[in-house]
């Protein structure tokens, strides 16, 4: 791609190309900075850490998710312990942003949401959490992959955990305050 045309393209755009050219095969994190990522799921018309070097701690709880049709499953969360003065600043801040995570849906007691051991996610590696810290729990983007393994519909194309589909819009376009 020459330079000129490279200028005028968005980084969403020439991300995607550089991935769609094989020019880049690792995970989106970082990739087009301020652009959204989206996690993907395809489904047919009839069905609805990084301090540790690891990637982030995911858990089945026992909330339930709102059902699309025959889709319906329980959330995902992901957990990261914070300080309390640091998870309410968390707080603060994703509140902004409901159409993406958004705040927290727990803080604190992993039992009263149906984990029953931090050392053991479901998905991803477990860290630590210190005496002086809370873990914190986001709704999860593995949430349709797992209610996708509790529903096996017959046919279903998704993304690659670590690997979302980056679109054009800015996360600035989200918030909501």
């Amino acid at each position: 791609m020459n330079d000129s045309v490279e200028c005028s393209l968005t980084a969403g755009v020439r991300e995607r190309l550089r991935i769609r050219a094989g020019d880049f095969s690792g995970t989106t994190a970082g990739l087009a900075p301020g652009n959204v990522q989206a996690n993907l799921v395809i489904l047919p018309k009839e069905l609805a850490h990084i301090s540790c070097g690891s990637n982030v701690p995911m858990y089945r709880t026992n909330i339930r998710c709102a059902s699309a049709g025959p889709f319906a499953g329980s959330l995902v969360v992901s957990m990261r312990p914070l300080k309390p003065k640091d998870a309410i600043r968390a707080i603060q801040i994703t509140s902004r942003f409901p159409s993406v995570h958004g705040a927290p849906v727990h803080i604190g007691i992993p039992g009263a949401i149906g984990i029953r051991d931090l050392a053991t996610p479901d998905y991803g590696d477990a860290v630590p959490v210190e005496k002086d810290e809370l873990p914190v729990f986001w709704a999860c983007g593995v949430t349709p992959q797992a209610v996708i393994a509790e529903v096996r519909p017959d046919f279903c194309v998704t993304h690659a955990p670590g690997c979302m589909l980056i679109t054009d819009l800015r996360n600035t376009v989200l918030a909501s305050l």
